[in-house]
This record gives structure tokens, sequence and C-alpha cells, in this order.
């Protein structure tokens, strides 16, 4: 389906609907919604299984931050305390996300998106933005699960190894090359906006895209703080308290 869409245009869903609209075959753009959705629901419901579970799993290994206050506390059938963790969590993260999204990033040029409101086309490209960073992050830790397999596997298996190796340089590859667009991008805008100047027609349009791209890099760069701080921190503190055992 993304292959169809992308062949003779930009591959987004609006496009779709107007070539659709166009063949008296709307339904099947409404269909296609539904199926998403469905997945879409399934994939919610699965998180919110598994979610509390998981919370109270790191609980009882000690990983996460007040497990001391709450590890007696766990109820085996209801896992009351996972959810209520996983709240205190993801709410204020969803809250910011919000308001960060509505208030601060830019409107898109695309005058599809007004039909949602006020602020709430600047909601749905934040979200897509933060869906985009987290895709790439995802398969960040896929290739390095593949490399640390690759590196794991005897001489025999030569040819398993080069597969992932490959593997490991081509999502590397990619996530590279993502990244490396955003910063050449924006140094093009900007370029643009102190030399040409005189000659842009649309300069509040021009500062939207370059404010959008240093939220954009700026998200990265939180994101990536938020995953590797508290590891970092955690390494140290096992060091000090293996230190304190040995001595």
């Amino acid at each position: 389906m993304a292959i169809a869409m992308s062949l003779n245009g930009r591959g987004d869903f609006k496009e779709y609907l107007v070539f659709l609209s166009e063949k008296n075959l709307s339904w099947i753009f409404g269909l296609i919604n539904i199926f998403i959705g469905v997945g879409v629901l399934g994939i919610v419901n699965g998180f919110c299984i598994l979610i509390p579970r998981f919370v109270e799993e790191l609980i009882k290994e000690k990983q996460i931050p007040y497990w001391h206050k709450l590890i007696n506390k766990i109820d085996p059938k209801k896992p009351i305390i996972g959810i209520i963790y996983s709240l205190t969590m993801i709410v204020p993260i969803i809250i910011i996300s919000f308001f960060v999204g509505s208030l601060l990033y830019p409107k898109t040029a695309d005058e599809f998106f007004d039909n949602y409101g006020t602020g709430m086309s600047n909601v749905y490209n934040f979200a897509n933005l933060l869906s985009d960073w987290i895709s790439l992050i995802i398969f960040g830790f896929i290739a390095a699960s593949c490399f640390g397999y690759a590196r794991s596997l005897s001489k025999n298996k030569k040819w398993l190894k080069i597969m992932n190796y490959f593997i490991v340089f081509v999502i590397y590859f990619a996530i590279a090359a993502n990244v490396l667009s955003i910063f050449i991008d924006l140094s093009l805008y900007i370029y643009h906006y102190n030399n040409l100047s005189s000659i842009i027609t649309n300069k509040e349009l021009l500062n939207s895209k370059i404010n959008g791209y240093i939220i954009s890099i700026s998200t990265l760069i939180i994101m990536i703080l938020i995953m590797v701080v508290p590891a970092i921190f955690n390494k140290k503190k096992q060091k000090k308290l293996n230190n304190i055992s040995t001595n």
C-alpha cells in the first residue's frame, strides 16, 4: 500500500483520498482507516496490559526509583501499583508534549490541518515528529542487538555473522542519513533566511520551518538524554557499591 501510494505522488493519505474520490472509491479510504484504527487500538490495548506488569517486575528487580516503598505493596492478582506508577510517569509527559506541540511547534503550511481547529495541527505534527524519532531510536536498539549477536557468534558461522553486520550497517546508515538530513535542511534554511531574505516572499513560513527543525533536534537530544543519563548514573552507583563491598 505504501509503495502504491508513493509511486505517483507524495505518499500521503490526503493525496490518496483525492485519488480514490475521483474514482468513486472513497469507501476504500474509510475501510483502510478502520483497519488502521483497529490496529492502533490493539497496540494500545497490548501496552495497557503489558506496562503495569512490566513496571511491577522492574520494582521487584529494584530497577526504578522508589522501589523500596512499593515492593511490599504489589498485589500479584491486580497490578494496581504498576498502573499508578505508569500513569504517574506517562501523564505528565503527555501534558508537556501537548503544550509544546500546541504552543511552540510551528504550524504547517498545509491548509488540510486547519480542519482540526486552532493549535491542533501543531499537536498532530509534533506527535508525528515524536513517533519518527522513537521509530529511529527503536531501530537503533535493534541494530545494537544484531551487533551484539554477531560478536557472540563463533568463527564457524561466518556468513551469519556477515549478515548481521550488514543489517547493522544498513540500519545505522539509514538512521545517520535521517539525522544528517535534519541538520543539512536546517543549515540551508538558515542560509536562505540570512542571505536571501530580500527575494523571499514568505519569510514567516521560512522562519517557522527553522523553528520546527530546531525543536526537532532539541526533542531528539532530550529523548537521548532521558535514556542515557539515568543509565550512566546507575552504572556509577553500582560501581561505587561494588567498590564498597570489596573494601
